[in-house]
């Protein structure tokens, strides 16, 4: 088991009020998609696409949105 249930119940309570989901857990966290750069693989686990495409997902995405990754 990585998480207890306390942390469990608090992830799920973050996610269904929209809110982002304790990153400090045995799960990892503070993975994202941010700007400043799809032209190349430099990050440590998240997303990084161009800054109109960030400006797109603010527009279009709230919290707790699922998404898909693809390669």
């Amino acid at each position: 088991m990585l998480i207890d249930s306390n942390t469990y119940d608090r992830i799920v309570s973050a996610i269904d009020k929209g809110q982002c989901p304790d990153w400090n857990t045995a799960l990892g966290g503070a993975i994202m998609i941010h700007g400043c750069g799809g032209s190349s693989d430099w990050t440590a686990g998240c997303v990084a696409v161009d800054n109109d495409v960030m400006d797109l997902l603010f527009d279009y995405c709230s919290v707790g949105t699922k998404i898909t990754i693809l390669p």
